[in-house]
């Protein structure tokens, strides 16, 4: 997966995830009863919520994981147990100063075979 395509995985799993958890809190406003615990007053929110805050994890996952297997093409190892070991830190540091090509390879010459002799 290109470097582009997880960022806009990621910045579209954090939007989601904001506009899911407001509606959560939406939900649940106001809606504690004397000697209750807190119950939805807008089940509705709370259903849709849910349902955001998933699809915004799943959307996450697929970024991470497209990450990983463009760090593994890249044969970037440091990168890669970086992001696999420190995945929230790592992912927002991929994606704006990550690596997008391959490391030089050094420059050999061929074999000296002699002059034909």
């Amino acid at each position: 997966m290109n470097k582009s395509l997880s960022c806009l995985f990621c910045l579209l799993s954090v939007v989601i995830t904001l506009s899911g958890s407001f509606l959560f809190a939406g939900g649940y406003t106001h809606s504690t009863l004397p000697g209750a615990l807190a119950h939805p007053v807008d089940s509705t929110a709370v259903l849709i919520s849910k349902i955001l805050l998933l699809s915004a994890s799943l959307l996450a996952l697929v970024a991470w994981v497209g990450a990983l297997v463009r760090l593994a093409q890249l044969r970037r190892w440091g990168w890669f147990v970086c992001l696999l070991v420190f995945s929230g830190i790592a992912m927002p540091l991929y994606i704006f100063l990550g690596p997008t090509t391959y490391p030089p390879m050094p420059m050999t010459t061929p074999p000296y075979t002699g002059f034909g002799d």
